[in-house]
């Protein structure tokens, strides 16, 4: 067996590895021999070790290089490949690994996977990576020529990869870029920064490392020389940051990476599928028999118009020969995957085909298969099988399957854990593109490849009855028995399935394809969401997931086999899961992937079965999205059914294999991973015998690491789990993998977040290099009581989980931690040889092909032919996008952005646009009609938000913002603009909605280019009519318009621009006519939205200018106040001095709340309106708050306003019936002036109970009209004023409906929403049917509180808050866009067209300062204090990952989750974890008790990783907060939320959290992304164990990674909201709303002083300016001056 393994010497070992040559030699001999016996052994210790050992091996040959020791390349390949399904995970997760690193030639992945990008042969991409910024306004710089990019890739044909050499530069950013010369030659590029005088520094396993952060403060910053020395970049850096070492925050990986490069013109392929068998084939319409077979022949005459129908490659299904003595066998039973189907031509007729092909400029393209016929397969593959027990247990071959999903009986696994498989299948695929001219495969069952099943160690390990293994030893180390159709190898991977390491297989096949025919194209078919990995592994994904989608809103589920069946109502998507799924892919797929994409498959029916209707909408699809389209041959021939498909089933199913993306896809596109996850690959052996399942794993580990060196490897060990991306904890600690649930919807098993994504990895990593053998446990000998504590038992936790439920895990049952299904073959479905054969050209019955026509005339009937919808006609669609396809370059080569549209049609209308550095188009589909509800019949009106497109536009777009630009209708073909408001600059067409109607069932694709005809003099006329005409008041971001963007960009740029810009926006208003007072109030406008732009971009998320930093208010203020002074232009200096005098005055800022602080707060209503009302006085506005004196308070008690407030009056209140009297109490604390209203009998205390309908109007009235009232009974006149939630919500309705004259006439009113989310939070009323609508309490129109179209009269004064208020907001951006998505009141809520939302903050120094008053000043002082307080431990471990969440115990708070992980945890990290629940539980509450008692058997059972006291009040959350690695939020629901805020306060840094994606968790929760050091925590989208389990495992991968957990910390630090930055943002919403410039006096004292030194040529040459200041108090102390006639005085008494 030794000398087989040998013998078995691949050509191609690796990018660099030349083939072998000559014998092994005996030391090689013996070293094979060593590993195999290390490798089928059940000892996983012994098994580590040799790993250990081929790693060093590996990376010897490395620095020796493979031409000089071929025999043990060769060796090493063989070993790993066996090794793939090894029965232990640890062995599995380093054969991925190390093969990596094997046919990469160098060693920068044994470490972390490099994160891919993809681009093609003549592509010259740019490497950019962010630097940390000490001082953010100033940009680090670094020296010219201190660093250089290293790239790693293929050279010239036939000669081995190199390393170049290119320059470095700084960006304006602080940034470094790099921009490389064109690509040329397919294959992988890997670069890495390192220091310049290296020279030509080439890494290896010695000097791969990129920089280690963790040495850059002793010198080594940037990765390590040739010599071994750091590198010193301190002296390089230039400017404000000099000093400073820019990488030494930075994770290594930011400083390396891969560029994936396809051939040549990859992007705008478009490839022509030809069922070989089809083309030609003819039956008789008597019998049904076949008459002639489609042929190669057949095919050479239909080239020609492929090649017309812009066809770049010609994939001809079915090629391979099949069973020469089966005629009906189907066209994947390849007998010979190199030999020509002889019943379709043969070798010859296949070489003229093909070279007719490739004169016509096309690429020919066959089916590279994984499996063989079962039964009569070529004697080649004999040796090369699997063999699998059925249920007799009698051995027998196992059918090739996607271990997934399916099987196919007529066809045979090979067994892909030999090195001969692999190399058979690549030297086949030679041959033909050898022989006859081949130039592309694609791959069937790619997203399986190579497909290795779990090894069947019951059988290989059994004993005969002679006592001796009935297997050899080469049986078990190829796994020659499996288990059927349980998937190991490289896709049960976790470093292949999240820690974005290549698929070894594809990365082998395609390297060898491409250094012999660099124009080679590999396509591979795409299921269960697999993209990511084929694309980072060289592969173009032929995915199904677009028709999936659209079959699925049409009402079709289109399954994995081809087959068809109606789909459940409750899984069909939307247009909106189209829009999920882009977003998602941005995070989730390498950046600018290839992927191919089809309206069918060879398998399936035509479009017109799967789609009806919306079949045109599929071929928009096809050729307008990113995607190399794939056409079927014969789908645009207007057929829907053919002989040679799966079944159509047209009766409702509900099918574990029907696609539902709408349950796998994540709702927010940084989360890359949703489903579930598994447990640590170090949970044991996979389907060991009994005898092996009962040992303690964990006595394994402690030999494993006893071992120590013996390896021999370079760098230390590493452990047995192999793998930083669980934890450096990981020993195999008897931890065990739950069996998981098996979830089909799309992902078949996993769901989307099972395999992650490819570009942004930040939480996941394999680390070969520097892990411990052993798996750690905690150091129990610091344990603070008398003597050590004995170690827990990880195997008794176990065990204890098993007794308890606990995390659910199964008695002897110790996996391998694969990722699988959940061992249930049973739900895999077998294709039957008679089912396969229904896919091939055959002869039918004669009644076959009738009833096959009739059901086709039934279906073109169904569409609608008479409506326009003739299937028959469809060629012509095809063609005429086909065509724009060709002419529009950026719908062949352009990126794609999702464009937003209006939630109300999100669900109906899916819109994105296509951009090249030259070319912009927009392309929106409306994918619902009549037959979807009558709603939809006459069609959508739809804006556009294209702000997405701009952010993401390239510099050469977003320099010509000033060009004049429109729309033009591209499938019209019109060359009038579309749209036709007038002259429009990009900038302005860009930040406008661009409204469109789109009739049902309909696409619109618009080309935004420049505006033929037009000046920039007409053009700015023309804004100034918009802004006169329009609603100015409703543009939010002065970019609207190009009158309010030049007055923005001027006060950004100069005094001198910012005169000029004002000046010309005078006269331009003046020329149209309007008053002096109508100028003023227009540039007040324009002014107050240009200051306001920084606070939205700051705090909204609105897309940052380019071309400019927007200026603040005080800046726009002191510019005012300068030329009001001195202004060189009279005209000018006049309008300063009525803009300075008007636009900074906002008047009195009036709350009106149901609850408030220490008075009566009942939730956080009154603890948000409290803080917000303080903070708005500290910023220096007049804050007047009005709130009901309850005549109890939450504590029961009377007189609790205390001594600074009193009765000062008592005014008169109508309720319509009858008019009561209001006392009135007034006081004032902390700078805010509080009123209060008395009424006991309608008043009692918060929110209570008010005793029927009509009281309750009656007390809604009493405090709409009362506070009301009291303004006028004080003198009071607001100039906002703002309701919350729904007791003061009619207020507005009164104030605008004549009760109070014209009292209120310039206050505005905005309504703050809180809480809506059930009918009790709208405050409605209902009456009885004798009642009416409670006209006579109310008295305001019906229609403000009445909705006439519901089916009982409801009063609901919610509605008339938000039907006569200026605006609205709430206090969470999601939940803001929940409820303009799916409130029922959401038609009213959309009335606003700018509603507000910001997220709640805390007092962040005040936090701080209590800290300090602990003593704590780093987050390792907390940790330490945590650890022994609660945990016992004499001295801090910081190895061990801490988590905690603080709160109370209830349903609400979700601790359920925490709790029911925990057993899973522990197991998962071997022990190393801790867990900490502070919060009381209320026995009264069963869901609080039932917390309680498992928080107790939790403590009794694992004393040293988790702590609770439920029967207690925690008082430590500030220490706890500051010390955890980690805090929970897992909320079932959080409209706000401020625990996650302030866990983001720690000592000196931030605590990250892990939380669910509700509320306002999305908008102050974000993930961690490595690629731009950005997030704070880690979040879950579905609410169940796996998700927020999986969540869980993310974080620990992060805390395993030392730098980057700090990184991470520091990030999270920044993300903490003050309760300032929230009034700063309420009131800069709320000046937005007077329109007047928010200014802090502090800010305008100092910007004024720069502004005096400013030289401008606005300003009088003669004037002198003098800033006079007066710092003693004295309020009577004025400056007046001749500035303004000695009118005004100005006081000095700030300072």
């Amino acid at each position: 067996m030794m000398s087989a393994l040998v013998s078995r010497l691949s050509a191609a070992a690796g990018a660099s590895a030349p083939a072998a040559q000559g014998k092994a030699t005996p030391a090689t001999r013996k070293r094979a021999e060593k590993w195999a016996k290390g490798l089928t052994t059940r000892d996983v210790a012994v098994a580590t070790e040799t790993m250990g050992d081929v790693q060093a091996a590996l990376l010897d040959a490395q620095v020796t290089s493979y031409a000089r020791c071929p025999d043990i390349v060769t060796v090493i390949e063989a070993t790993l490949i066996a090794a793939l399904g090894n029965m232990h995970a640890v062995v599995r997760e380093a054969a991925v690994v190390l093969l990596n690193v094997l046919y990469d030639g160098h060693a920068l992945q044994l470490e972390n996977a490099l994160t891919p990008a993809v681009s093609s042969v003549g592509e010259a991409p740019v490497v950019r990576v962010s630097l940390p910024q000490t001082d953010p306004t100033q940009p680090m710089v670094l020296a010219q020529g201190s660093l250089t990019l290293r790239l790693f890739g293929p050279s010239d044909a036939g000669r081995p990869p190199r390393w170049t050499t290119h320059a470095v530069t700084s960006t304006a950013g602080g940034g470094l870029r790099v921009k490389l010369p064109p690509f040329p030659r397919p294959g992988y590029y890997d670069w890495l920064v390192a220091r310049a005088e290296d020279g030509d520094f080439v890494p290896d396993a010695k000097r791969s490392a990129p920089p280690d952060p963790s040495a850059a403060s002793t010198g080594a910053a940037v990765g390590t020389g040739a010599n071994g020395e750091g590198i010193d970049v301190d002296a390089n850096v230039d400017g404000p940051n000099a000093g400073v070492d820019p990488l030494s925050s930075m994770d290594r990986r930011r400083l390396c990476g891969r560029f994936v490069v396809q051939p040549a013109g990859s992007r705008e392929s478009l490839v022509a599928e030809v069922p070989v068998d089809q083309v030609g084939a003819s039956w008789d319409a008597g019998t049904g028999q076949l008459e002639t077979r489609g042929s190669f022949a057949a095919v050479l005459p239909v080239l020609s118009g492929l090649k017309m129908s812009g066809a770049t490659a010609v994939y001809l299904m079915g090629a391979l020969e099949r069973p020469i003595d089966e005629p009906d066998a189907p066209p994947m039973a390849a007998a010979d995957r190199g030999v020509l189907a002889s019943v379709l031509g043969g070798g010859d007729d296949f070489a003229q085909l093909t070279a007719e092909i490739r004169r016509l400029g096309m690429v020919p393209v066959v089916d590279a298969i994984e499996r063989v016929s079962r039964r009569r397969a070529h004697r080649k593959y004999t040796s090369l099988g699997v063999m699998t027990r059925d249920e007799r247990g009698v051995l027998v071959s196992h059918p090739g399957t996607d271990g997934r999903v399916i099987t196919w009986e007529e066809s045979a696994l090979l067994n892909y854990r030999k090195v001969e498989t692999w190399s058979l299948l690549i030297a086949e695929v030679k041959r033909l593109a050898r022989d006859y001219g081949l130039r592309g495969i694609r791959l069937d069952n790619a997203q399986s490849c190579p497909p290795i099943m779990t090894v069947d160690a019951e059988e290989l390990f059994r004993l005969d009855p002679d006592g001796v293994p009935h297997y050899s030893l080469s049986d078990i180390l190829y796994g020659t028995v499996v288990l059927r159709n349980e998937e190991s190898g490289y896709w049960a991977s976790e470093a292949g399935a999240d820690c974005g390491y290549a698929n070894p297989f594809l990365v082998k096949l395609t390297r060898e394809l491409w250094n012999e025919y660099p124009t080679f194209m590999v396509l591979g078919e795409s299921h269960f969401h697999r993209e990511p990995q084929l694309v980072a592994s060289g592969v173009v994904p032929h995915s199904m997931r677009i028709s999936q989608i659209l079959a699925s809103i049409s009402g079709m589920s289109l399954r994995r086999d081809g087959s068809v069946a109606v789909l459940p109502p409750h899984k069909r998507s939307t247009a909106n899961t189209l829009a999920r799924l882009y977003r998602a892919d941005q995070a989730d797929l390498p950046r600018d992937a290839i992927l191919a994409s089809c309206t069918c498959t060879h398998a399936s029916p035509y479009p017109g079965a799967l789609y009806r209707r919306r079949s045109w909408i599929a071929v928009d699809l096809l050729f307008f999205l990113p995607h190399v389209p794939v056409l079927l041959w014969g789908e645009d021939s207007g057929r829907a059914l053919r002989v040679d498909m799966a079944p159509v089933v047209e009766v409702e199913e509900d099918s574990v294999y029907d696609v539902n993306y709408d349950a796998v896809l994540p709702k927010s596109p940084r989360l890359r991973h949703v489903g579930s996850q598994p447990a640590s690959p170090s949970a044991g052996l996979a389907h060991a015998n009994q005898e092996f399942s009962e040992l303690t794993l964990g006595n394994s580990v402690m030999s494993a690491s006893s071992s120590g060196g013996a390896s021999g490897m370079r760098a230390p060990p590493y452990s047995s789990s192999l793998s930083a991306s669980v934890s450096p904890m990981d020993g195999l600690s008897g931890g065990v993998a739950p069996t998981q649930p098996v979830e089909f919807s799309a992902s078949g098993g996993r769901g989307l977040g099972g395999v992650g994504g490819m570009r942004k990895r930040a939480n996941s990593s394999l680390n070969l290099r520097s892990m411990s053998m052993g798996g750690r446990k905690p150091s129990f000998g610091n344990l603070a009581t008398a003597g050590n504590a004995p170690a827990p038992v990880v195997n008794q936790d176990v065990s204890a989980a098993r007794s308890k439920g606990g995390s659910a895990v199964k008695a002897k049952v110790l996996t391998s931690g694969m990722r699988r299904t959940a061992s249930s073959s049973s739900l895999v479905r077998s294709q039957t040889t008679d089912e396969g054969k229904r896919l091939a050209v055959r002869g039918v019955g004669a009644g076959d092909l009738e009833a096959i026509a009739d059901q086709e005339a039934r279906l073109r009937a169904e569409i609608g032919p008479q409506l326009g919808f003739d299937l028959s006609q469809i060629r012509g669609h095809y063609t005429h996008r086909s065509l724009m396809r060709q002419q529009l370059p950026a719908l062949r080569l352009g990126k794609m952005v999702v464009v937003p549209v209006d939630p109300s049609v999100k669900e109906q209308v899916f819109a994105f646009a296509r951009f090249t550095a030259e070319q912009i188009v927009v392309v929106a589909l409306n994918l619902k009609d009549g037959r979807d509800g009558d709603a939809f019949g006459a069609g959508v009106n739809v804006d556009l938000d294209l702000r997405p497109v701009w952010a993401a536009l390239p510099e050469e777009f977003t320099s010509r913002r000033a060009e004049l630009f429109n729309a033009f209708d591209v499938v019209a073909g019109a060359e009038e603009p579309f749209v036709t408001e007038g002259l429009l600059t990009l900038e302005e067409l860009m930040f406008r909605r661009l409204s469109l109607h789109l009739t049902p069932m309909s696409s619109s694709v618009l080309e935004l280019r420049a505006e033929p005809s037009g000046t920039a003099e007409d053009h700015y006329a023309q804004s100034v009519t918009r802004l006169t005409l329009e609603d100015a008041g409703d543009i939010k971001d002065p970019r609207e318009n190009t009158v309010l963007a030049e007055l923005a960009r001027g006060a950004a740029t100069s005094l001198t621009a910012f005169a000029t810009a004002l000046e010309k926006a005078r006269c331009g208003l003046a020329a149209e006519g309007l008053d002096t007072s109508e100028i003023w109030r227009v540039l007040q406008l324009g002014l107050q939205r240009a200051s306001s732009l920084l606070f939205s971009v700051l705090y909204e998320g609105t897309v940052a200018p380019k071309d400019f930093v927007p200026s603040v208010g005080e800046r726009l203020v002191s510019y005012l106040a300068m030329l009001s002074l001195s202004g060189a232009n009279a005209d000018t200096k006049a309008l300063a001095r009525s803009l300075l005098a008007n636009a900074t005055a906002i008047g009195p800022i009036v709350l009106l709340t149901p609850e408030l602080g220490r008075f009566s707060t009942a939730g956080g209503l009154g603890v948000m309106v409290d803080d917000l009302a303080k903070e708005l006085a500290a910023l220096g506005l007049e804050v007047h708050v009005i709130t009901p004196y309850y005549t109890l308070n939450r504590k029961n008690k009377t007189g609790y306003l205390g001594d600074g407030i009193r009765w000062t009056r008592n005014i008169k209140v109508d309720l319509g019936t009858h008019v009561v009297e209001v006392g009135i109490f007034q006081g004032k604390e902390a700078g805010v002036n509080l009123l209060f209203l008395e009424r006991g009998d309608l008043l009692p205390k918060v929110y209570a109970d008010p005793g029927g309908a009509a009281k309750h109007l009656q007390t809604v009235v009493l405090f709409s009209v009362g506070a009301l009232e009291a303004c006028c009974a004080t003198s009071l006149v607001p100039s906002v004023v703002i309701s919350n939630d729904w007791l003061p919500s009619m207020a507005a309705g009164y104030a605008k409906n004549g009760f109070f004259g014209p009292y209120f006439d310039n206050t505005s009113f905005f309504h703050l929403v809180h809480n809506l989310g059930d009918a009790a939070y709208e405050g409605r009323v209902y009456p009885n049917p004798h009642e009416g609508d409670f006209g006579v309490i109310h008295r305001l129109p019906r229609n403000l509180l009445v909705d006439p179209w519901w089916s009982r009269v409801v009063v609901n004064p919610s509605r008339c808050a938000f039907m006569t208020s200026d605006t609205w907001g709430t206090v969470s951006p999601n939940y803001l866009k929940e409820l303009l998505a799916g409130h029922p009141l959401k038609n009213l809520l959309a009335m606003a067209k700018s509603p507000f939302a910001y997220p709640n903050g805390i007092r962040i120094k005040e936090r701080e300062a209590a800290l300090a008053t602990l003593n704590i000043t780093t987050h390792a002082q907390a940790k330490e204090m945590v650890q022994k307080k609660y945990f016992g431990f004499n001295t801090a471990d910081h190895s061990i990952p801490l988590f905690a969440f603080v709160g109370r115990v209830t349903s609400q708070k979700g601790v359920h989750l925490i709790l029911n992980a925990v057993d899973e945890l522990i197991a998962h990290t071997g022990g190393k974890i801790q867990i900490l629940v502070g919060g009381p539980a209320n026995d009264a509450d069963p869901y609080a008790a039932a917390c309680a008692r498992h928080m107790r058997d939790l403590c009794r059972r694992h004393k040293w990783c988790f702590w609770a006291a439920p029967e207690e009040f925690f008082t430590d959350g500030l220490l706890v907060d500051a010390g955890a690695d980690f805090g929970f939020v897992p909320s079932l629901f959080e409209p706000a939320g401020l625990r996650q805020i302030e866990s983001f306060v720690g000592a000196g840094d931030g605590t990250p959290v892990i939380a669910h994606a509700v509320g306002g968790l999305v908008d102050t929760i974000f993930e961690w992304d490595l690629e731009t050091g950005s997030g704070n925590g880690f979040l879950f989208h579905e609410y169940n164990h796996h998700n927020f389990l999986a969540a869980v495992k993310r974080a620990l991968r992060v805390f395993s990674k030392p730098e980057e957990y700090t990184e991470l910390r520091r990030a999270t630090r920044t993300t903490a909201i003050d309760v300032r930055d929230a009034a700063w943002a309420w009131s800069s919403e709320f000046h937005r709303l007077r329109n007047s410039i928010y200014v802090r006096r502090p800010i305008f004292r100092e910007d004024l002083d720069s502004v005096v030194e400013e030289d401008s040529e606005a300003l009088d040459s003669n004037a002198t300016v003098h800033v006079v200041r007066w710092t003693a108090a004295g309020e009577d102390v004025v400056v007046k001056g001749s500035w303004d006639g000695w009118a005004r005085e100005w006081p000095l008494t700030d300072g």
